[in-house]
């Protein structure tokens, strides 16, 4: 379905640094500004018309032109997905010199044609203004053992995703908030659905995949959705609001970054829905999955 490349970094502030609540925002704007520093030839204030976006690291990776062939759903979305996850591993709050923190970086094509350029970016990171210190870089091969060493030519290649056999039920841990959107508005717990959870993981997935394959995936879209719908039932929904907000430096003001936080169980025939349920473990679902916004784990699976 897709070949992703999951690395698990593990930071040391030269100081002391306070992040925000949701920190993902200020990993990902470090993340970007670096890398952008590194790659951009031209000193332009935007990618739009460049000439040498489509080989620079930084329009790659965080401003990606329309494919030429893109296929599938790919071409129905305005601006193509970007191909990584910032997800902090840990929260707010201050955190002293050389208390070590850790994020998730998982980088998708078109990103790993410009791993190099990305590695050297996140090796040099600044938050607020303090270096943070690379200690370690691990992978986290999906449904492999938990880190192995990264060797860069290895990791290239990215890693495919192994799903293991669809079961009875399941458990979804929603680890970050979730944020969905239902008629231009928030989906709240109480109109939150299956089919609106699988409906947003299809687009995620899908968009990510056939931004760049030359063959789409293979899915009726519809049918999964009306499969959740009416053949998987929900039970056991423990979800809450979650409030937050962040500064959009494109939109000069202050934006919700809200969401679900919680846990549901799913139960009945998973076997069509469940590559793409296992899969969104990495690829995140919903608004704000770049920077680790929907992030969620599959747990407690069984008959």
């Amino acid at each position: 379905m897709l070949r992703l490349l999951p690395l698990r970094l593990t930071f040391e502030p030269e100081a002391a640094v306070r992040l925000p609540e949701y920190p993902g925002v200020l990993w990902r704007s470090a993340f970007g500004a670096r890398l952008r520093r590194d790659a951009c030839i031209t000193g332009a204030a935007s990618c739009d018309g460049c000439r040498v976006r489509q080989r620079c690291a930084y329009g790659a990776v965080f401003e990606p032109a329309p494919a030429p062939r893109a296929q599938g759903l790919a071409p129905r979305f305005r601006d193509p997905p970007r191909p990584y996850v910032i997800s902090p591993v840990h929260g707010g709050g201050t955190h002293g010199a050389g208390q070590r923190l850790e994020l998730d970086c998982i980088l998708a094509q078109p990103a790993l044609s410009h791993l190099k350029a990305a590695e050297s970016a996140l090796s040099r990171l600044e938050l607020h203004g303090v270096p943070m210190r690379v200690a370690d870089v691990r992978v986290r091969p999906p449904g492999g053992p938990d880190t192995v060493t990264h060797e860069p030519a290895v990791s290239a290649k990215g890693y495919g995703i192994s799903t293991p056999p669809a079961p009875g039920k399941a458990r979804i841990v929603l680890e970050h908030p979730l944020r969905l959107q239902h008629e231009g508005q928030p989906v709240g717990p109480e109109r939150f659905t299956l089919e609106r959870f699988a409906g947003a993981l299809l687009r995620r997935i899908s968009s990510l995949h056939d931004a760049v394959a030359e063959v789409p995936l293979e899915a009726d879209y519809r049918t999964l959705v009306d499969h959740a719908r009416d053949h998987v039932a929900l039970r056991d929904v423990r979800l809450s609001w979650l409030d937050g907000e962040r500064h959009s430096a494109r939109q000069k003001r202050r934006v919700p970054i809200g969401g679900l936080i919680g846990c549901f169980t799913i139960a009945g025939e998973l076997e069509p829905l469940w590559p793409w349920l296992w899969a969104g473990q990495w690829t995140h679902v919903g608004k704000g999955a770049v920077m680790g916004l929907g992030r969620y784990r599959v747990d407690h699976f069984g008959a």
